[in-house]
């Protein structure tokens, strides 16, 4: 990948894909599976709100299809 001022360009294989910089956000994480999604997310909500002494758990769910998602659930005591 390789981000310029105005684009983004991803080369796949013999492929390559050419977008807006401002159409795309990096993620730090190493792949857009719904499991690592649900997982960025989750610690994304936790560093927002913080600690909350009501909040014991956050369960995050991410859809990719119809009837197909993945859950990440982590304890927040």
């Amino acid at each position: 990948m390789t981000r310029g001022e105005s684009e983004v360009i991803v080369e796949v294989e013999n492929r390559r894909y050419v977008l807006p910089a401002s159409d795309v956000k990096v993620l730090p994480i190493p792949n857009t599976t719904a499991e690592e999604l649900a997982q960025y997310l989750a610690g994304q909500l936790h560093g927002t709100i913080g600690h909350l002494p009501n909040l014991t758990a956050c369960e995050m769910e991410v859809s990719e299809v119809e009837g197909q998602s993945a859950i990440y659930r982590e304890e927040w005591r």
